[in-house]
């Protein structure tokens, strides 16, 4: 669940509340709001830095051993405990106060156990604040042999944008068995980058493994819960108003969302390659690195000896994936792997103003650079064939593409737009003309049109409709008394006209014929998908969702007073947590007997240092009693047994109310 999603399940009173915890208080003098100031990464550091350390090493525990993926609370608490050495007091009271401040949320599974998790779009960089990837980077002079390593791929939103085009182009239908035809398989296949083998490596649950390689997958995956593809009844329509969007942002903004979401979404199964994927998105741009240097930090922060394979998968396959999607460069030199992040794959100055104009030679072939505006590349996806398609992509026009173009509705005078636009001239190269002129009519010659019947009870019901003014427009042809042609474009509009004027028609076919809607020309303007409000939203996507938290029930936060986790907090002596003091033995038992029922550690002052010990249990024999538990010394905890004549003062740690000394 993104921050999105949470806080439009979080009232108005549980946001303000969470922005009254400490730990946002800079946030909270900027006016910043939790949806903001957790993906600040200067509120971020600030916040951690303020946030008391039980919470912060609970926070780091999870974040370290589990990722983004949720957990039952009873083993994050067992797992922490063991990790981090806190008590279990700083355990609970670690987990409730990253509850109460928006770090951590919980929900409730049907039999009752409490799962928590952190915003899935929030793990990157909270990870990486806690910890941090610091690489060096690679001086100059030991890249002079350096040689490419892997195949140069196109951006991820550019192999997406010819997944539309290839879909699109098939008609959009499916089988009965609601996949793809194996052809149109075979033809978005051969348009993807996306690195099959590698993507093994993440462990995907496919839910249609059998018919899709997981490139595929992955990518109508993508399309489908980004909102871009809609999965109806025996075909997919594309969602016009989402992708008109999609294809009209800048191009750092498109490819940071893909990167997002290829990085929150397909990692959570595995935990070594969320750490590198959170890595990869801190660095900056255009500097070599050694991806020896990746595995060894992962290696390290995971706890990986030298012999341990994972972590080096993790990163070398997750290195190869975002290699296939454009957004990695790697090379060998000095006969060692080095990486580096490419400009295009960060957010940077790239925007709408440096769109590459389109290149028209005189004989049909058309180049597009590799900033050219995604609404023109979908046009020209449709009126050319792709000759190739690198860094720059050639297109041609020939007689086939300019008929199917037609045959999707667009005219000479549309098509010469299009070129003309997207080149920023006011004429095209006369040849051009003729082959347009010439394609387009021979292409309109003949022309089987299916249309939508709209039958009338009786002549007068048909009279009646052919002078109402909002629907005479959307009837096409008058065929007998009683009927009408109607275009299956203007079907589900002439329904709501008819219903509007006290009519009701049946339900119009769903495919409305038109699969390539023209977004270059109507670009930006409010027309496209009008109307196709009752298929908006997402569909069922083509990856399980092992982090998914929706379908529990949803917890609210609540405040729970400190005597709520310390039971007779308020009849112990206040002296016993507040001030260092010497003790009789059989009081020095007694402090630890509480401090053992509140599960909670104890200050000890030993020949005048300081420790901090977290009582285990009480041991008894013949001289005496004893307390087994774990010393908590920076660099070195270890187990003990103490005697009571082993320390001279004590008191009760409790956390949130025991001040430091």
């Amino acid at each position: 669940m993104n921050r999105s999603e949470i806080a439009d399940k979080l009232t108005d009173e549980e946001l303000q509340r969470i922005m009254k915890a400490a730990c946002w208080i800079g946030a909270r003098e900027k006016g910043l709001g939790w949806l903001e100031a957790s993906a600040d990464p200067e509120q971020v550091t600030e916040a951690l830095r303020r946030m008391p350390h039980f919470e912060k090493s609970v926070l780091a525990s999870m974040l370290r051993s589990y990722g983004p993926m949720p957990v039952p609370e009873e083993r994050l608490l067992a797992h922490a405990r063991q990790e981090t050495l806190l008590s279990g007091a700083e355990v609970r009271l670690g987990v409730e106060g990253l509850l109460a401040s928006g770090w951590l949320f919980s929900v409730r599974k049907s039999w009752g156990e409490r799962l928590l998790f952190v915003p899935r779009d929030g793990f990157a960089l909270w990870s990486q604040r806690l910890h941090p990837c610091q690489l060096r980077p690679l001086a100059r002079e030991s890249l002079q042999e350096l040689k490419p390593w892997g195949r140069r791929s196109r951006l991820l939103s550019r192999q997406l944008l010819a997944m539309f085009t290839e879909l699109a182009l098939s008609g959009m239908e499916l089988t009965s068995k609601g996949v793809l035809p194996k052809k149109t398989i075979g033809r978005v296949v051969t348009r993807l980058d996306l690195d099959e083998e590698a993507l093994h490596t993440l462990h995907l649950k496919l839910s249609r493994h059998k018919d899709y390689p997981a490139a595929l997958a992955v990518m109508l995956d993508t399309a489908k819960r980004m909102g871009l593809l809609l999965q109806l009844k025996g075909h997919y329509r594309l969602n016009e108003r989402i992708l008109d969007r999609w294809l009209a942002m800048d191009s750092a903004g498109r490819e940071a969302e893909l990167i997002g979401w290829m990085s929150d979404r397909y990692t959570v199964s595995n935990v070594l390659t969320a750490h590198a994927a959170a890595a990869l998105r801190e660095l900056p741009a255009g500097s070599w690195y050694r991806t020896e240097d990746l595995i060894h930090w992962l290696a390290d922060m995971m706890g990986f000896g030298e012999d341990d394979e994972e972590p080096r998968l993790a990163c070398e396959g997750w290195l190869a994936i975002v290699q296939s999607c454009g957004w990695v460069e790697q090379g060998i030199g000095s006969h060692e792997r080095v990486f580096r992040v490419t400009a295009s794959s960060l957010p940077d100055t790239v925007g709408a103003s440096s769109k590459d104009l389109l290149i028209i030679n005189p004989d049909g072939e058309l180049l597009a650079g590799p900033d050219c505006d995604y609404r023109l590349r979908w046009e020209l996806g449709l009126i050319a064939e792709v000759s190739s398609d690198e860094f720059m992509t050639t297109y041609r026009l020939t007689r086939e593409s300019v008929a199917r173009a037609v045959k999707q509705g667009r005219t000479f005078d549309a098509l010469s737009e299009v070129l003309m636009k997207g080149a920023g001239v006011k004429e095209l190269p006369p040849t051009v003309v003729s082959m347009l002129e010439s394609w387009t009519r021979q292409a309109d010659q003949l022309r089987m049109e299916e249309v939508i019947l709209l039958r009338c009870d009786s002549p007068e019901l048909a009279d009646q409709l052919a002078s109402h003014p909002q629907v005479k427009p959307l009837l096409q042809e008058r065929l007998s008394s009683t009927i009408y042609a109607v275009s299956r474009e203007d079907a589900a509009e002439l329904r709501r006209k008819l219903a509007h004027a006290g009519y009701l028609a049946g339900q119009a076919p769903v495919n409305d014929g038109v699969t390539y809607p023209n977004l270059f020309i109507q670009a930006g303007s409010d027309t496209a998908d009008e109307g196709a409000g009752e298929d908006s939203g997402v569909s069922a996507g083509e990856v399980y969702d092992e982090a998914a938290v929706h379908h529990y029930e949803w917890i609210r936060m609540e405040h729970r007073p400190i005597e709520d986790w310390f039971p007779e907090l308020r009849g112990v002596p206040s002296m016993w947590m507040q001030q260092l003091r010497a003790y009789h033995a059989s009081t020095r038992r007694e402090l630890l007997e509480q401090a053992l029922s509140w599960r909670t550690a104890v200050q000890l002052r030993r020949e005048g240092e300081l420790v901090d010990f977290v009582p285990g249990k009480l041991e008894f024999g013949h001289g005496g009693w004893a307390v087994r538990g774990m010393i908590r010394e920076a660099g070195n905890p270890r187990e003990e047994v103490l005697t009571p004549d082993m320390w001279q003062e004590m008191r009760i740690i409790v956390p949130g109310l025991s001040q430091p000394q």
